[in-house]
Parts: structure tokens; C-alpha cells; sequence
């Protein structure tokens, strides 16, 4: 009744939910993205919602924001899942499956060393991604570019099937 008569009754939905951290997030149900997008004469396009861009301090908003630019740079609606027989619940797939991704919001270490930790933990994700029945794998990054990039100029001539993609604060990709 609480969900009913309380958020449901107000016109809130649920966006996700932590267990871990025990917190819900709530948003309104018929709250615009917000979202535009454009292409450029590259083909590269970019989406600007320069409130939630600027508003990104940690890992699960950039999830988030990653979420809406890769759904609308795929063309189709991502969420957080995990298929049976998938070694963890990825942060962006698709409903059928056939594209997966995580979001990864990483910086250098105080700014300018390498992050030895973040790597593995990229590697981890490669090889996951590598391993599992997908026709779109990858991995996109925010926060500071010279983390994937520098596992990409160490690491990148291991991968195979792994895309790796950057969406900078204005949300071009």
C-alpha cells in the first residue's frame, strides 16, 4: 500500500534498486529524458543533457547517463541483466540479448599514475565480454579517457570481439 498510495499514487517509478547499498532511486514516469541528439557530418553522434552531464560525481550516475547515450547511440533500450549461464550481471543489454556492455567510471591514480587495480578489473571484463554469445560486446568508459586508452595501448592487441567507447560530459560518443 505503501507504493500505491505513496510514490505509485505521485506518479514515481523505480529506476533501480541497490541491494547491496540498500537504496532505491526514483524517478517521475512521464519526466522527458531530457536528451537531444545530432549527427555530425562523421557519423559520430552526440546527445547533450548538460544538467545530468555536469551533475555525474560517481560511478552509478555515470551508469546511468551511460545508459541513456548508449540506448540511444544503439537504438535500443538498455538495462542492467544478466542471462543464465553469463558470469555476471552486465550494466547494458539489450532485451534480446544481443548487445551487452558495463560502464566503467575510472580515473588515473591522483590524477597521473596508472591504476594497476582498474586495469585487472578492465581485463576481467574483456574477458568476460569475450566469453559470452553476444553480437555487440563492449565496455564505455567516462571520467578520464587515458584509462582505457592506456590499457588499449597495453592490452589491445588481445582483444578480439570487445568495442571500448568514451562518452566525454557533453555525452558525445
Amino acid at each position: 500500500t505503501q507504493a500505491r498510495n505513496g510514490w505509485l499514487a505521485a506518479g514515481y517509478r523505480v529506476r533501480y534498486v541497490d541491494l547491496e547499498e540498500e537504496t532505491v532511486v526514483f524517478v517521475k514516469a512521464d519526466a522527458p529524458t531530457g536528451l537531444s541528439s545530432s549527427e555530425d557530418e562523421a557519423g559520430t553522434k552526440t546527445l547533450t543533457n548538460s544538467n545530468l552531464s555536469k551533475a555525474i560525481s560517481n560511478a552509478r550516475e555515470f551508469e546511468e547517463f551511460a545508459r541513456r547515450i548508449m540506448s540511444e547511440y544503439f537504438g535500443v533500450r538498455l538495462e542492467k541483466r544478466r542471462k543464465p549461464g553469463w558470469p555476471k550481471e552486465f550494466d547494458l543489454v539489450s532485451p534480446d540479448y544481443r548487445i551487452v556492455g558495463d560502464a566503467k567510471y575510472y580515473t588515473m591514480v591522483k590524477g597521473k599514475r596508472l591504476p594497476p587495480a582498474k586495469f585487472a578489473t578492465i581485463s576481467e571484463h574483456v574477458w568476460m565480454l569475450e566469453n559470452i554469445d553476444a553480437e555487440i560486446k563492449f565496455l564505455v568508459f567516462g571520467n578520464d579517457k587515458r584509462v582505457p586508452l592506456e590499457w588499449l595501448k597495453r592490452y589491445g592487441g588481445m582483444v578480439k570481439t570487445v568495442k571500448f567507447y568514451f562518452i566525454n560530459n557533453e555525452g558525445q560518443v
